[in-house]
C-alpha cells in the first residue's frame, strides 16, 4: 500500500486516540473535535479493510489489530516526535557542524578576528574550516557556505557580502620604486 499524506494523518490521529483510549481526551490533546477524529479513525478502517476500535456509547478499546498497528507505530511516531523536538531545539541555541570553504587570506583576515568571540558565543556549534584557495563548489562538497573576496560566482550561487568593497594596492618604498620601477603585474615584482 503507498502511504499518502492523509494516511500518516490518519495513523498520528489513530495512535493519539488509541494511547488514550478515548476520542475525547484525545480531541481535546489535539485541539480538534471528537467528530473530526472520529470520522478519520473511521476513513482510516475503512481504507485499511479493518476494525481497530471497539466501540460503544460508553467504552472504546483497542481490536487485536489495533493493538498490533498501535505497537508497531509507537515506536515510529516517538522517534518523528523526539526528531522534531530537537529542530526546535536548535531554534532555542544554535548547535551543531557548520562547513565553510575559505582561502586562506579570508580566513586570516575575516574568521580568526571574530573566531574566538563566536565559539564562546555558540558553544555548541563546531566549525570546519576548509582552506582552499581555488574555487570550490560549495555544494557539490557539502559545505555550508563559502567566503571568497571578489570573485565572480556560479549563477546559482547567492553572494552576501560581509566586508566593505576592498582595494589591492600595490606598496613599496620610494627608493625600490625608483630603482626597479612601479610593477604593474605581479611578475613585475619578480
Amino acid at each position: 500500500m503507498a502511504i499518502e499524506p492523509s494516511l500518516i494523518s490518519s495513523l498520528t490521529w489513530f495512535a493519539h486516540v488509541a494511547r488514550h483510549r478515548s476520542f475525547t481526551k484525545a480531541a481535546s490533546e489535539m485541539g480538534v473535535t471528537r467528530a473530526a477524529l472520529s470520522q478519520h479513525v473511521k476513513g482510516l478502517e475503512k481504507q485499511l479493510q479493518v476494525r481497530l476500535l471497539n466501540r460503544t456509547t460508553r467504552n472504546m478499546s483497542l481490536t487485536e489489530e489495533g493493538q498490533r498497528l498501535l505497537d508497531t507505530l509507537h515506536p515510529s511516531l516517538t522517534n518523528i516526535e523526539q526528531a522534531l523536538n530537537s529542530l526546535n531545539d536548535l531554534h532555542i541555541e544554535p548547535a551543531g557542524l557548520i562547513r565553510i570553504s575559505v582561502s586562506r587570506t579570508e580566513a586570516r583576515l575575516l574568521i580568526e578576528p571574530h573566531l574566538r568571540e563566536f565559539l564562546c558565543r555558540y558553544p555548541k556549534i563546531r566549525l570546519e574550516l576548509i582552506m582552499d584557495d581555488g574555487l570550490t563548489n560549495i555544494v557539490a562538497e557539502g559545505m555550508d557556505a563559502g567566503i571568497r573576496l571578489g570573485v565572480s560566482l556560479d549563477e546559482h550561487m547567492v553572494a552576501i557580502p560581509i566586508t566593505p568593497n576592498l582595494t589591492n594596492a600595490i606598496v613599496g618604498s620610494p627608493d625600490y620604486f625608483k630603482r626597479y620601477g612601479k610593477p604593474e603585474t605581479p611578475n613585475d615584482l619578480e
